[in-house]
């Protein structure tokens, strides 16, 4: 018994093969364009920081200096500096209590804003981050940006000693350069983007036509093979010429030797298994309008054939010309009544044309 082996049809193969090619190639183009645009901007977010987190420092160092009676008169003292709060928007100071996860709001008042807080002074406040409980001890920058009445800010909390008394100063910074170095960021890492999505698209159709031209020249030789074998038979003179294409040479090549062996009236049928296979290979291959010329112009040489006219018939119900298709099946029983499975297709095709006829 036969193994029998699969056909690949390797013009969409390469097509398909390629094209993911071109979107891993860009996936990853992509990925190392985000990743360092990331990286880039951590850097200058954190140089950011670096500096709020100095400039809050200086800020409570200048107000322990001046060693105020209370909060209120440290407020005073900072609003009167243009240069200690020209990016400051609020000023919020809390006492710690017996419980080192909560604290009480002492004192707070806008410097550059109108916002409002909402917080109760009252009431104990404890803090999800735990940025306050951590700042008792040294100085920290909350990364992340809040908004609230149309104000972008970030958050710095110090320690700080005001007349004798331990305190957490919260400041709140405006935040506009980190605004402005993340929506740079994020608008060039979406602009690479797009980009890379424009040139594979490209790419891919480029691919797609190149296997269209491609699948169209082989279509298009197959087409014309029967009217130039039977005008090779009638003695004109022709041949075909290789096209650089390893598929369609072999095919021109069977071809010449077929009209070469017709004009020397060889037996010889080397070059007809030749067609024949590359009919049944695109039959394999769902290509059935192409396989046709094919098997129709080896027909005309060899019309006793039966896996010819059983092939041809397989070919023609494919592309629904079962009128066709049941004469080459019918051709092919009379040539081999015994194989009784062309029996079936002749059912099977027959019952196609009584359906067809119903529905007209």
């Amino acid at each position: 018994m036969k193994k029998k082996v699969p056909v690949v049809n390797f013009a969409p193969v390469t097509a398909v093969l390629f094209s993911l090619f071109i979107i891993g190639q860009a996936a990853l183009f992509y990925y190392v364009i985000y990743k360092n645009s990331e990286t880039v901007k951590r850097t200058m977010l954190d140089s950011k920081n670096e500096m709020l987190l100095e400039k809050a420092q200086f800020i409570t160092e200048q107000l322990e200096r001046q060693k105020p009676g209370n909060p209120s008169e440290g407020i005073a003292f900072i609003k009167s500096s243009q240069t200690l709060c020209s990016d400051l928007l609020y000023f919020l100071i809390f006492r710690p209590t017996d419980d080192e996860n909560y604290f009480m709001l002492e004192f707070s008042a806008p410097i550059n804003a109108s916002m409002k807080m909402t917080i109760d002074p009252k009431k104990p406040v404890r803090e999800s981050s735990s940025l306050l409980k951590k700042s008792r001890f040294e100085a920290q920058v909350d990364p992340a940006i809040y908004f609230n009445d149309g104000y972008h800010w970030q958050n710095v909390y110090t320690p700080a000693l005001i007349n004798g008394r331990s305190y957490i100063i919260q400041y709140m910074f405006k935040a506009s350069f980190a605004l402005e170095i993340t929506g740079s960021f994020n608008e060039l890492a979406s602009r690479s983007g797009n980009i890379m999505l424009i040139a594979s698209v490209l790419l891919m159709i480029a691919v797609i036509l190149l296997m269209l031209i491609f699948s169209h020249t082989q279509s298009a030789l197959i087409k014309n093979l029967s009217l130039y074998i039977k005008k090779a038979a009638k003695g004109e003179d022709l041949n075909i010429n290789m096209s650089g294409s390893n598929e369609l040479d072999e095919l021109a090549e069977a071809f010449n030797s077929l009209v070469e062996e017709i004009r020397n009236e060889k037996n010889s049928n080397r070059a007809a298994k030749k067609l024949f296979d590359k009919g049944v290979e695109l039959l394999k291959e769902n290509r059935a309008a192409d396989s046709i010329p094919l098997f129709e112009t080896l027909l005309s040489f060899n019309p006793s054939s039966f896996a010819l006219s059983f092939n041809l018939g397989v070919a023609k119900a494919k592309i629904g010309d079962y009128v066709g298709s049941l004469a080459m099946f019918k051709k092919a029983h009379d040539v081999n009544p015994e194989y009784e499975i062309t029996l079936k297709y002749i059912s099977r095709v027959g019952k196609m044309l009584e359906s067809n006829a119903g529905k007209s």
